[in-house]
């Protein structure tokens, strides 16, 4: 494992995927655990995707953790009325790590909902009175975080819950994950908790693995800040993660 700073963003770089998991999820639990002897409650923010199926695996496996007091909230959802509900973003994480665990509430978004406008609004109010104590995020190959696409989401934002349409980079890199591909379509649109509610999280946890990614992770290495790679707000951070694996590194000097 080799470590670096990119500005105030630590960054890990694991010869193995396992191994890459099992760090982040490690450090996760042993901030739970620093946070359940002082609180009644914890949010914790998650993400869905192939990329987070290891760490949320080894999460839902940690030893310790109170989950009965964890409240566990979803950072973006597709909207598509129609869609089969196996295809939700949330239902990975349901499946790894809700149904696994005592969880004391878990809130998600309505991918089925009719009016998206009313959702948003519905989920915002959840965020606003839940700021997250804890976010685990991962990078798409647009450079999103969450579903914060470029030239659709503002470092600035003054909503807490937006909503986006999937960039044709993040479209491409879902239908190759094997959570969606099957859905033969990726839905126009999706609900996104915005990048200011995200970075205002005192602990935040970004897992990045594999080669599609690799080409993304190039650019946020050579970049600067900029909202045309949200991702890239990361480097503002103080003590945000990010978690890689050889691969999603290997184009990097």
């Amino acid at each position: 494992m080799i470590s670096f700073k990119k500005k105030k963003l630590k960054v890990f770089v694991f010869d193995k995927t396992e191994s890459m998991a099992d760090q982040a999820a490690e450090d996760v639990t042993a901030k739970i655990k620093e946070l359940q002897n002082n609180k009644t409650e914890i949010n914790i923010i998650f993400s869905g995707a192939e990329s987070q199926e290891l760490f949320l695996r080894n999460l839902a496996a940690a030893k310790e953790i109170m989950w009965e007091k964890i409240n566990a909230f979803a950072v973006d959802e597709f909207i598509s009325p129609g869609m089969n509900p196996d295809f939700r973003v949330s239902s990975q994480p349901e499946k790894l790590l809700y149904s696994n665990v005592n969880l004391k509430s878990v809130n998600i978004i309505n991918y089925a909902a009719e009016d998206i406008e009313k959702e948003r609004e519905r989920y915002e109010e959840i965020i606003k009175k839940n700021p997250p104590d804890i976010v685990c995020l991962g990078i798409g190959k647009s450079g999103h975080i969450a579903f914060n696409e470029p030239g659709q989401s503002s470092f600035n934002d003054s909503q807490y819950v937006s909503i986006m349409e999937p960039d044709e980079n993040s479209e491409d890199q879902l239908m190759r994950d094997p959570n969606f591909k099957s859905l033969g379509i990726i839905p126009k649109k999706a609900i996104t908790v915005t990048i200011p509610p995200l970075m205002k999280c005192p602990n935040v946890f970004v897992v990045t693995p594999y080669k599609i990614k690799a080409p993304i992770i190039k650019r946020l290495m050579e970049s600067d800040v900029d909202e045309s790679l949200p991702a890239s707000i990361l480097q503002t951070k103080e003590g945000a993660k990010l978690y890689l694996d050889r691969e999603s590194y290997s184009l990097c000097k």
